[in-house]
């Protein structure tokens, strides 16, 4: 459920204190004069700027980046990088995501040659080739992807017109089955731009999205139950005319938070 009466300094109090306890849990792994490692090979692009980071164990973690040449790159926790490319030799890859697997992580990136698409690849399976998970929606580069058990959920937005919305840009969602690499339909749940997801303990989940077509402009978000395995309606949170793309959706103690960065009209461009 919903808490849209929360005022705004309660939720980045909330805020200030799961940092806080976050940087609590890895506290143990900090030494008494830490110092800085540089974890690229090289430098990392100025004109893609993307890179993922998911930890694994203390000091350790996977890092995927673009370096200067705009190859996608992989870090393993050892310290070993990896030029990683789409089968059938080098796109133009942009964006990135990654999700904690049992062992190891999954990596999705963009890649708009010869076709826009989203590909999907594990570093349990490396043998096997990336999978294609956004097939024709005309992915564009924010995407999201989050697991609960054997499920990989990947959320993403595309460019694509439908004859039932006002808006060119649509969210859309699809399970990967991690224990036989087999992918739910693709399923369009709102339109909107600034896709957001977030999940609960238990693999519940909730998707948000800025519905900028609509007359208000507004935030919106549904949930998905790990009972029912579908979608809810979707329901309005607040009017928000104007924002910035940067927001977090995320659950604690059982109710689910959306904040947003919202701009005046006057003081756009």
């Amino acid at each position: 459920m919903l808490n849209q009466d929360c005022p705004t300094t309660h939720r980045v109090g909330l805020m200030a204190l799961m940092t806080a306890s976050m940087l609590g849990v890895f506290a143990p792994c900090v030494s008494a004069a830490p110092t800085a490692t540089q974890l690229t090979e090289g430098n990392m692009s100025t004109r893609h700027g993307q890179w993922a980071y998911q930890p694994s164990g203390c000091n350790q973690g996977w890092l995927t980046y673009y370096d200067e040449g705009g190859n996608l790159r992989l870090r393993d926790p050892a310290g070993k990088h990896q030029l990683l490319e789409k089968e059938g030799g080098a796109g133009k890859q942009t964006g990135l995501a990654m999700a904690a697997l049992e062992s190891g992580v999954s990596f999705l990136w963009r890649d708009k040659f010869p076709t826009k698409g989203l590909y999907l690849k594990r570093t349990d399976k490396p043998e096997e080739a990336a999978i294609e998970v956004a097939s024709e929606t005309e992915v564009l580069t924010r995407f999201e992807a989050l697991r609960h058990e054997k499920q990989l959920h990947v959320l993403w937005y595309g460019e694509r017109q439908h004859p039932d919305s006002n808006s060119l840009y649509h969210l859309y969602h699809r399970v990967l089955d991690l224990s036989d690499q087999t992918l739910s339909p693709t399923e369009r749940l709102m339109p909107g731009f600034y896709p957001m997801m977030a999940m609960d303990d238990k693999g519940n989940i909730l998707v948000a999205s800025w519905l900028d077509k609509e007359k208000p402009a507004h935030m919106a978000a549904r949930f998905r139950s790990v009972e029912t395995q579908a979608f809810g309606p979707s329901v309005k949170i607040a009017a928000v005319p104007h924002m910035a793309p940067i927001y977090r959706a995320f659950e604690n103690g059982g109710r689910w938070f959306v904040l947003w960065l919202g701009m005046d009209q006057e003081r756009q461009g």
